[in-house]
């Protein structure tokens, strides 16, 4: 049954994240009970965790309407990726990914692949974390950036929810490259938290109506609009800082390269789009115009075209002097 109110306060619901996190926390560092105690205290507090989201996202996908149900988790980004933004969403995700992957490569994702590993499924699963990053931090800004302001609270949950189970796995990926991850490690916490927020955003998400997408497009703001330049600047700069010190990569260049073109077609597309809508502008000024002088069944000028003409012509004779005649015919 679908319903248009918070299910659960947003503060609530934060402050219950944030409670959980801190005794989390402490129980990973104080580990009463030894070492064993502190590791299965942090495997089950995952796996809760962990269940709490699946079981908030499910919860979330029963309680929406049969006619628009859809995945909770993917009806963000498919509402926020429909109609005339389809495109610019998908170079956005471009963008955000290649410059997230210039980032990745130079810190955890290109030790994960330099680093020797003790076997190939445990070499596999390193790499999967920050291949992950790439996805799930892409998915949180372009979500960010192109989701509808109906939601922001429940959108903003799952935004930082998704940026911290990012942090835990490029921690987890560093650390296990250099041989120093250890269960119950500090990196731990942000998997905690991070699945406790997104079943946090699946409580407070408010249902949306079918023309929301249309909504989001009207009522987006310049800040949201310019968050996916954001990583792009930053994957840029560390490429050429990379460069200027001497540390060139094939890898690194080819990203940016791609992210230089990515950003030109963007830029490209914006053009055209301003263009069409100067287009349509004009094309509605001009018809609302028409309107307003001609008779809508005869469509022959009215009194208001008629009035028109005379003041202009009037306001003309007395700054210029031009000669001015009235011709009046009656019928009768």
């Amino acid at each position: 049954m679908p319903t248009n109110d918070n299910e659960t306060p947003l503060p609530l619901a934060a402050f219950a994240v944030l409670g959980a996190a801190v005794l989390f926390v402490v129980l990973l560092r104080w580990h009463p009970g030894g070492p064993r105690v502190g590791r299965a205290i942090d495997d089950l507090g995952q796996l809760l965790a962990a269940a709490t989201a699946a079981a908030a996202a499910g919860w979330r996908y029963r309680r929406s309407s049969p006619l628009t149900r859809r995945p909770w988790l993917l009806r963000w980004p498919s509402t926020a990726l429909h109609g005339a933004a389809r495109w610019r969403g998908l170079l956005d995700g471009v963008l955000v990914a290649g410059s997230l992957f210039i980032v990745s490569w130079v810190t955890a994702l290109g030790s994960v692949i330099r680093s020797p590993a003790d076997s190939t499924f445990a070499y596999a699963v390193s790499l999967a974390y920050p291949i992950s990053d790439l996805v799930l931090l892409t998915l949180a800004i372009i979500v960010a950036s192109h989701g509808d302001q109906g939601r922001r609270s429940g959108l903003a949950m799952l935004t930082v929810g998704l940026l911290c189970l990012c942090v835990a796995d490029s921690g987890f990926a560093y650390l296990t490259a250099i041989g120093k991850y250890a269960t119950g490690s500090p990196v731990d916490v942000g998997w905690f938290g991070g699945f406790l927020l997104i079943a946090a955003a699946a409580y407070t998400s408010v249902a949306q109506p079918a023309d929301a997408a249309d909504q989001a497009l009207i009522q987006e703001s310049t800040t949201k609009a310019l968050l996916p330049y954001v990583p792009a600047g930053i994957g840029l700069a560390v490429a050429v800082t990379g460069e200027l010190a001497g540390r060139s990569q094939k890898v690194t260049l080819v990203a940016a390269t791609l992210v230089m073109a990515t950003l030109l077609v963007r830029q490209l597309l914006a053009v055209l789009d301003n263009r069409r809508l100067v287009r349509q502008l004009t094309a509605a000024q001009l018809e609302l115009q028409h309107q307003a002088f001609h008779d809508p069944l005869t469509g022959l000028a009215n009194r208001a075209l008629f009035a028109d003409r005379l003041r202009h012509s009037l306001q003309l004779h007395r700054r210029d002097l031009r000669p001015l005649s009235l011709l009046y015919c009656d019928a009768r």
